[in-house]
């Protein structure tokens, strides 16, 4: 399985010394509490043991096993809606996704969904709207390219990895940029990666040793009272 993050300050950087604000959480050890973290400032949070092992693998066989499936997702959508697949200057190979919210995948109204809102999110001492909630599919043929949820400092995202197995030699990673640096998040079942959606980031295809899908839920919000300019991280 991958590996634990053991620390708050062990990372996988191209550049080790780089100085990035990771905030490592193990539910085993410590409560998740967000109240006592600035959350207008840039830092990642890798949070484990948020959920126990039946709930990953229900959550993994919902998702898996739907007939849910939506191809030619990718990063950034064509505005004409036009055959990404035939267009040698898209830079990514259309993907695989689900649409939890708005609802339109044929199991949106889960309650699990929410379950894993709630659970990452409650702690927040602000008041947020959801913007989108999606399950991202990807195969070893599928590359993405770095992207924002968001272009304001507003946005808050979080993701959820769902497959119930991972294994290290897989890949895989979720990459984030820091301080012209790219930090690498392994997988892990039931893990959740957590920062501010203005944040350039993501989702490394798993290599050819796994042949299957590597599936992350992915949850968009916004402050409903947005950021004075003096506490926006700029």
């Amino acid at each position: 399985m991958v590996s634990r993050l053991h620390s708050s300050t062990e990372i996988n950087a191209s550049n080790p010394s780089v100085l990035v604000k990771m905030n490592y959480i193990d539910l085993h050890t410590q409560e998740l509490d967000f109240s006592q973290y600035n959350l207008a400032e840039d830092q990642i949070f890798v949070i484990d043991n948020l959920f126990p092992d039946y709930f990953i693998h229900y959550v993994d066989d919902l998702i898996m096993n739907s007939y849910g499936w939506f191809y030619g997702h990718t990063s950034n959508y064509p505005q004409d809606r036009h055959d990404i697949g035939a267009d040698p200057e898209w830079k990514e190979v259309a993907a695989l996704k689900q649409q939890i919210f708005p609802g339109k995948s044929p199991h949106a109204n889960d309650g699990c969904f929410k379950m894993i809102m709630d659970a990452v999110v409650n702690s927040i001492d602000f008041d947020l709207e959801i913007g989108e909630i999606l399950v991202n599919g990807q195969q070893w043929i599928h590359n993405t390219v770095p992207h924002q949820d968001c272009p304001c400092d507003n946005g808050l995202s979080f993701i959820y990895y769902v497959n119930k197995v991972w294994y290290d030699d897989w890949g895989g990673s979720t990459k984030i940029l820091f301080n012209d640096e790219w930090i690498e998040v392994p997988p892990k079942p039931g893990r959740v990666c957590f920062f501010k959606g203005n944040i350039p980031h993501h989702g490394n295809p798993p290599n050819e040793t796994y042949r299957g899908l590597r599936a992350t839920l992915v949850y968009k919000f916004m402050r409903k009272v947005a950021l004075p300019p003096n506490e926006k991280n700029t």
